[in-house]
Formats: C-alpha cells, sequence, structure tokens
C-alpha cells in the first residue's frame, strides 16, 4: 500500500488594535512667590529723601515647563507678561519696572523667571507706610 500524506490547517488570527497614546499634556504653570524680594531695605528717611529715595524690589514668578507625555516633551512657558504699578495716593511711583510694556515668558523663564523694578518715594513727607500695588498678568500663547 503507498502513503498516504495528511494534511491539517489553521486559521491563524491576530486582532490589530490602536490603542495609541491618549494625549495628557499638562501645560506650563507660574507660581508667584507672594513675597516681594527688596535688594535693600524697603525703607526711605525723610532726612535723606533728596539722595536716597528708589527702592529696588524683585518678584519670582515661579515659571516652570509643562510636558507632554506620548511625546515626552517638555512644554515651556510661552506668552506675554505685562506688569503694572498703581498707587492710588500718588506718593509712590515707578522708576523702572520691567514687562511694562511687555515682555516674553519664555525669556522670563530661561532667565530667573522674575520680574523686577525699582519704586521712586520721592514725593513721601510723612512718616508711615505708603503702599502701591503691582500687578503682574501672564497670557500664554494658545
Amino acid at each position: 500500500m503507498p502513503a498516504a500524506a495528511n494534511e491539517e490547517s489553521w486559521n491563524l488570527e491576530v486582532t490589530v488594535v490602536d490603542t495609541g497614546c491618549p494625549p495628557s499634556i499638562v501645560a506650563p504653570t507660574w507660581s508667584p512667590d507672594p513675597n516681594i524680594t527688596y535688594i535693600n531695605p524697603n525703607e526711605v528717611d525723610l532726612d535723606t529723601l533728596d539722595v536716597a529715595y528708589l527702592v529696588p524690589f524683585s518678584v519670582d514668578l515661579g515659571f516652570a515647563q509643562g510636558s507632554d507625555n506620548c511625546t515626552l516633551t517638555p512644554i515651556d512657558p510661552t506668552g506675554d507678561v505685562v506688569a503694572s504699578f498703581d498707587d492710588p495716593e500718588g506718593v509712590l511711583t515707578l522708576d523702572v519696572l520691567d514687562c511694562l510694556a511687555s515682555c516674553s515668558a519664555f525669556n522670563l523663564y530661561l532667565g530667573n523667571s522674575s520680574i523686577g523694578g525699582t519704586i521712586n518715594a520721592s514725593l513721601a513727607t510723612a512718616i508711615g507706610t505708603e503702599t502701591g500695588t503691582l500687578t503682574v498678568v501672564w497670557t500664554p500663547e494658545g
């Protein structure tokens, strides 16, 4: 008797899916320090206002990168930062203020994430505390 070949076959199945990377983008942030750093003491003397009436200061804005979990790419802070100063009584004025006309959040981030300026207290005429308000607005791109 001749030999006979036996044959079996199977259908192989592969399920193809695309789980992708569900995007999880964490936007860049800022966490401004509530404390102001005065470069010198923030005190002026009425006897020496003609010489020492400028008070330099800085504020840390605490810029931090965001991230994209799919590409593992850091996302730098972008957009504009604008600062303004207001003293309703008009005793304190600005001598200098960073970002008064607008500046780049990215450039601030690359620096030390702080802005600064100099308050002019030459109009002070009475002993006491004079107060002005520094306002900083960050408008991220996108």
